[in-house]
């Protein structure tokens, strides 16, 4: 017992030493970090969509998810991708698009990214929809975000649904 007070004594003296009795400091003064070009707030336009999702469908039904995007610019702007959840993905599988995404590839927030780089005209919206597969049964729900400009221009929505 005293050897195990000694030690947990001797970490905690090791914790204090190695700076850990205190908070980080986040004013960045003493290192190189630079913000991204644009703060928040800072974005001429926020997306916005009207998506349409089929609340259940059967194991191997191909199906649609649409989203109709649309922003508050009075200019056009550009929808740079979609990001859809992993955990969605899990048991549907996005098998195509309209109109086509140039690339997609997995980011470390979760979400498989979809890249579009289109126009979004000032006033009107454009209509993105992919084409799906059900492939394992269960109650499947994951992100589903919309983003303009850098693909940093965010809106952020949940999709649902079940596979019977």
């Amino acid at each position: 017992m005293k050897k195990t007070l000694f030690l947990m004594s001797l970490f905690a003296l090791v914790l204090v030493g190695a700076g850990c009795d205190r908070s980080f400091d986040w004013d960045f003064g003493d290192s190189d970090y630079q913000y991204d070009d644009y703060a928040w707030g800072d974005y001429d336009s926020i997306p916005s969509a009207k998506l349409t999702v089929p609340v259940s469908v059967t194991v191997g039904e191909s199906f649609d998810i649409m989203a109709h995007v649309t922003h508050n610019s009075d200019e056009t702007q550009l929808l740079h991708s979609i990001d859809i959840g992993g955990s969605y993905l899990e048991g549907i599988a996005v098998t195509s698009s309209i109109p086509d995404f140039s690339q997609s590839y997995y980011l470390d927030d979760g979400t498989y990214t979809h890249t579009f780089l289109t126009d979004v005209p000032a006033g009107d919206g454009v209509d993105i929809v992919f084409h799906a597969v059900a492939l394992e049964s269960g109650n499947w729900k994951g992100a589903f975000d919309v983003c303009f400009d850098d693909g940093i221009n965010c809106s952020f929505y949940t999709v649902s649904t079940f596979v019977e």
